[in-house]
């Protein structure tokens, strides 16, 4: 059965709210996981784990300061659920080579994606939590990809700045944050503004996972804190 790329969307978002209490894990990678490493454009070696097989891929990019570890309980629930995942280190992380750089993270993201294909994957969705959402966006904006998910992604995250990919990425989206993300951001109090419809109009409704900014807008952005809608 052939699901359409919002119902694929769905499916993931459902499996990643169940995931939130808990989502990392001290009992290694599980799931019959291989591990896999793969290079980026400019040659960096990254390391990550392949989970289940199958021709729908999840690209997993973790947050800041965690690592791939962070994101295995919810890979052995989407590999269970028939996708094949990747859960990955970026640059200067964990088992990756290189230094850590942030401004090049996209990269890692980009070179994920083509990892999961050369695997045989016909879709592929990206999910990333705060820096790793960020560059999930960019890779968005640029790469022919089935949907993206970010959870307390930045609009900006130093030298990666997303602000303008958001408004071009067609594929189906949805951003989630908590209204606590102001006052990590440096931001004491919350204003909302209109942000661009991407072009296909394909916008996901607001769905703060805590109390947020009013969400009366379409697309409220909370002072560089994307938000979905």
């Amino acid at each position: 059965m052939k699901f359409l790329p919002v119902k694929q969307l769905s499916i993931l978002t459902v499996a990643l709210f169940l995931l939130l209490p808990g989502c990392s894990s001290n009992l290694g990678p599980g799931g019959g996981a291989t591990k896999v490493s793969f290079n980026t454009e400019d040659g960096i070696q990254l390391s990550g784990h392949l989970f289940g097989s199958g021709e729908v891929g999840v690209v997993l990019s973790h947050m800041r300061p965690a690592d791939q570890e962070s994101w295995w309980p919810f890979a052995r629930v989407l590999k269970d659920k028939g996708y094949q995942v990747i859960a990955y280190d970026f640059r200067g992380y964990r088992d990756s080579l290189g230094e850590v750089d942030l401004d090049n993270i996209d990269k890692d993201v980009q070179a994920a994606v083509d990892f999961l294909r050369s695997k045989g994957v016909s879709k592929v969705f990206l999910i990333g939590a705060s820096m790793g959402g960020t560059a999930s966006l960019k890779v968005a904006s640029l790469e022919d990809v089935d949907g993206v998910v970010t959870l307390s992604a930045p609009s900006m995250s130093e030298g990666l700045d997303a602000r303008e990919d958001v408004t071009v990425i067609s594929a189906p989206k949805l951003f989630m944050a908590a209204g606590m993300m102001c006052s990590t951001l440096g931001v004491s109090t919350c204003s909302t503004r209109r942000h661009p419809i991407p072009r296909n109009g394909r916008l996901w409704m607001v769905m703060p996972t805590a109390r947020t900014c009013s969400p009366a807008t379409p697309a409220p952005v909370c002072r560089g804190l994307l938000w979905t809608s």
